[in-house]
């Protein structure tokens, strides 16, 4: 077991690593390349839908061809994505890198989570298996971690290379970041092909069934799934909260950078930016590592600790909304991250109890097809209540929507899963 963490935790932690590279800088290259902000919202449109079209297909297919090789082939992508943002400037070209983007992002989307789930379950008992949030969580922890140490880096990568771009017109002054997550992504596929290993998960099929093509038969398996979500209301009630929690933290990215700007003077301030984005990881790291201890205060009753905690953290939205002081908006800020953080494991473990092996992929990334829509609804919704009535009504919107959602889990479905799971670590 320890073989089998060490291995995902460097896995995981080293690509949350590049991936943090360019967070704090991602809207500043763009801006740099000077499109408008309407543009850039029509970019960032871009990577969103096509990571939703193509999110249960490509989960399917991880499926049937292999969760590893999917995963691969989206890093492979991620690659010419982070050199195509260094080296395009048009408009047109730009937009294609964020499709490009977004097919990573669906070809990625739950292989890694999928191929950690059919190992652990392989090399565990079944004693063992009621401990699984305990081993998600730090995982998620590191990863997390990962992401706070990089976007700190991110911060400071364009100016120790200020004087590679200030000498030539090929590097502008936020390229290098995206030109090492390149490099950098090339070492990670190795990395991945490496040290992960996968099980060959045989599907037996009618010799009709062999002839068809691989398309038909990824519209079955589709199509089996979603009969799957129709006859477990459970996964219903689990997608509907990833819609919610898509459209709440869209929201909250979308203008978390704004609505601080209001508040700080931004030409001498700018470090607090890097600094908050840094300290969102760690909290959110801290919250996946207290989780399975707030869990144990909970007496292992899953259905109240997410209820709190969720409530906890549409309270928080809200005051974010209302607060005109600076270091009151790191406190509501940081406390949002840490509830998500504490919420993560114990969620994935009801999800995970529910899911067949063999769906796993697909079930994931239906997961992240309803996170991916609800953000979608947020960027829209949010950014109209925004542009009418300010930021302020925007978060609140959503925060009130956030709050009354902890209904979901008072329906039996939930209550039914939840015991299962108390009794597994009672």
């Amino acid at each position: 077991m320890k073989k089998l963490m060490t291995k995902y935790i460097i896995v995981n932690c080293s690509m949350a690593i590049i991936f943090g590279l360019k967070m704090p800088v991602f809207y500043l290259m763009l801006i740099g390349k000077n499109f408008s902000l309407a543009s850039i919202g029509i970019l960032a449109a871009a990577t969103t839908v096509s990571a939703l079209i193509f999110e249960v297909p490509f989960g399917s297919l991880a499926d049937k061809l292999g969760r590893k090789k999917v995963f691969i082939l989206g890093e492979l992508i991620t690659v010419f994505a982070a050199f195509g943002f260094w080296l395009l400037q048009a408009f047109e070209w730009i937009f294609v890198v964020m499709i490009l983007n977004g097919l990573s992002k669906a070809l990625v989307s739950g292989s890694l989570d999928a191929l950690f789930v059919e190992q652990f379950n392989k090399v565990t008992t079944d004693s063992e298996r009621s401990q699984y949030v305990k081993y998600q969580s730090i995982i998620l922890s590191y990863s997390a971690i990962g992401l706070g140490i990089s976007t700190i880096l991110a911060g400071f990568i364009p100016l120790w290379f200020q004087s590679v771009s200030e000498n030539t017109s090929y590097i502008n002054f936020y390229d290098m970041n995206f030109i090492i997550m390149g490099v950098l992504t090339i070492f990670h596929i190795g990395l991945t092909y490496f040290v992960i290993e996968e099980s060959v998960i045989i599907q037996k099929h009618t010799e009709k069934e062999q002839k068809r093509g691989v398309f038909n038969k990824m519209k079955d398996f589709i199509g089996k799934a979603f009969s799957s979500i129709k006859n477990t209301p459970i996964l219903l009630l689990l997608f509907l909260l990833q819609f919610i929690f898509g459209a709440t933290f869209m929201s909250l990215d979308n203008f978390w950078q704004p609505k601080l700007a209001l508040l700080v003077d931004i030409s001498s301030d700018i470090w607090l930016f890097g600094l908050l984005s840094s300290l969102s990881f760690f909290t959110m790291a801290i919250g996946q590592r207290l989780s399975s201890k707030v869990l144990q205060r909970f007496s292992y009753n899953y259905k109240w600790m997410l209820l709190s905690v969720q409530l906890l953290m549409g309270i928080s939205f809200i005051c974010l909304a209302m607060i005109g002081q600076v270091y009151l908006f790191f406190l509501f800020y940081m406390m949002m991250l840490l509830c998500s953080g504490l919420s993560m494991a114990p969620i994935l473990a009801i999800f995970h109890e529910n899911v067949k092996e063999e769906q796993r992929s697909t079930m994931l990334s239906v997961r992240s097809l309803f996170n991916q829509l609800g953000a979608t609804l947020g960027a829209l919704l949010g950014g109209f209540i925004a542009a009418k009535f300010g930021i302020e009504w925007a978060w609140t919107f959503i925060a009130y929507i956030l709050v009354f959602s902890v209904i979901i889990y008072l329906f039996p479905a939930m209550e039914k899963t939840t015991q299962i799971l108390h009794n597994k670590n009672s």
